[in-house]
């Protein structure tokens, strides 16, 4: 109970701009880590921190990133691979 209320505190916190309360937020609400798990929430706040120079939310909007390239072209490679295999048979 005293953790929930130290997370409203912390979340009020986030609301009011303050940056070192909304990266311990967006990370809350990222993994769901005493409040009910909100990717979409974890992402606009991970995107608030990068315009704010936050190196926390810049480094997650960046990783986020690199992994959705890496994951098309990933598949990208696996469709081509098996077209070509289709083709071989």
């Amino acid at each position: 109970m005293l953790l929930d209320r130290a997370y409203e505190y912390l979340i009020e916190a986030a609301e009011l701009g303050h940056v070192p309360s909304m990266e311990k937020v967006a990370f809350a609400y990222l993994y769901g880590n005493h409040v009910r798990q909100n990717v979409a929430a974890a992402k606009a706040l991970f995107e608030k921190l990068a315009m704010l120079g936050s190196p926390r939310g810049q480094l997650v909007i960046v990783y986020v990133v690199s992994i959705l390239s890496v994951t098309k072209y990933c598949h990208t490679l696996s469709a081509k691979f098996c077209s070509e295999l289709t083709c071989m048979t």
